[in-house]
């Protein structure tokens, strides 16, 4: 019977030694969620007041920086910056942390930028995977940055976002994400690819974004070109613009309808994109792509591709004849070279645009034994 009671006693004092904080659990590893992180109005005069707003999940610790500290895992906090400030929230579980950023604009400050007129809808400022290749098993970090959403949501797996932040993903197989921003007066997509390749093979380039904002203008007036491409050694635009760096913008004031081309190259292939400019003397709603995309554009058989497209004022568009939604993604694996045709549409008319996909048979080397052959006598 002694024995019995020493065994309890073990058990209770080793029992007595675990402690968990309110709202842990034991399974850890798992990075805390920022649910939402966000500062209402984004944009103040001099003097007046703002109110950040957060929720997070999967938490022990919340700080926010700027002099404000550690606060609740959900609150709001009423501040009065000076200056554009970004405030940044750091969630922490002991094990691993998250963090989120929102920034609070004063009109006429000399600091940072002002933010984005978003009347007629949230802007994606930024949606980005790096890297954006990653070996089975690997992970990649999503990274974004939005203005005037009253939600953000990445699909698949990963839910609903703040206006900024980071996560990390693990995708299994090569995977297109994509963000959706919404508010009042409208919504907004973008997509970003995480693609998994095994193997040791030379990837071509990928074109991330190459985007014309706005894609309408009025004759005389001027629209920015934006683009991201990874991997590539040399990158141009045609027309009128040529070589350019891996990333950057450029305002331009196209005289006509104009079709801008963005060729990306490394040894292993070329890649190319377009986005359009229409220019006309009255800004009707006909249907714009502003991009449609295969990111690579040149595969391996047994690989895959992801079509990314953003169409504006379409009430229809189609791939190849299927209907699909008027932005979005979609992960094909073409066996063999395969053209795509994207068609929006509207009651003033259509746009289409191709892509083609070229897919390549890898055939390693092979190497043949040296034979020897003896001398005769």
């Amino acid at each position: 019977m002694k024995w019995w009671f020493s065994i309890l006693f073990l058990v209770l004092i080793t029992a007595s030694c675990i402690y968990l904080p309110a709202g842990s659990s034991l399974t850890g590893g798992a990075a805390p969620t920022v649910t939402s992180f966000s500062a209402s109005p984004t944009s103040i005069n001099p003097g007046e007041v703002a109110t950040l707003s957060w929720s997070v999940t999967g938490a022990t610790t919340v700080t926010i920086d700027q002099g404000i500290g550690s606060v609740a895992v959900s609150g709001t906090r009423a501040v009065s910056p000076a200056a554009n400030t970004v405030y940044t929230l750091t969630a922490g579980n002991g094990v691993t942390s998250s963090t989120a950023t929102t920034s609070v604009f004063v009109k006429g400050s000399s600091g940072g930028t002002t933010p984005p007129d978003t009347s007629g809808g949230p802007i994606i400022n930024s949606f980005t995977a790096s890297p954006p290749i990653v070996s089975p098993g690997g992970s990649a970090a999503l990274s974004w940055e939005v203005y005037g959403a009253t939600s953000v949501s990445i699909s698949p797996g990963v839910g609903v976002v703040g206006l900024t932040g980071s996560v990390t993903v693990i995708p299994a197989t090569s995977m297109a994400y994509v963000l959706t921003a919404t508010n009042s007066a409208g919504s907004a997509v973008a997509t970003t690819t995480v693609l998994v390749q095994s193997g040791s093979a030379v990837s071509p380039p990928i074109i991330l974004s190459f985007t014309a904002n706005p894609a309408n203008i009025l004759s005389g007036g001027t629209s920015t070109i934006s683009w991201n491409v990874y991997g590539a050694s040399s990158v141009s635009i045609d027309p009128g613009i040529g070589a350019v760096g891996a990333a950057g913008s450029r305002i331009v004031s196209p005289t006509a309808d104009t079709t801008y081309t963005l060729s990306a190259s490394n040894s292993a292939g070329n890649v190319v994109a377009t986005t359009d400019i229409n220019v006309s003397t009255l800004l009707l709603q006909f249907p714009t792509i502003q991009y449609f995309t295969a990111n690579p554009s040149t595969i391996f058989k047994g690989s895959s591709t992801t079509l990314a497209w953003q169409t504006t004022s379409a009430n229809k568009v189609t791939i190849n004849g299927v209907a699909v939604s008027t932005s979005g993604a979609k992960i094909v694996s073409p066996v063999v070279n395969t053209e795509y045709k994207l068609v929006a549409s509207n009651a003033f008319g259509s746009k289409e645009k191709k892509l083609t996909v070229t897919v390549l048979i890898f055939n390693p080397n092979i190497f043949k034994p040296l034979q020897v052959v003896p001398l005769g006598p």
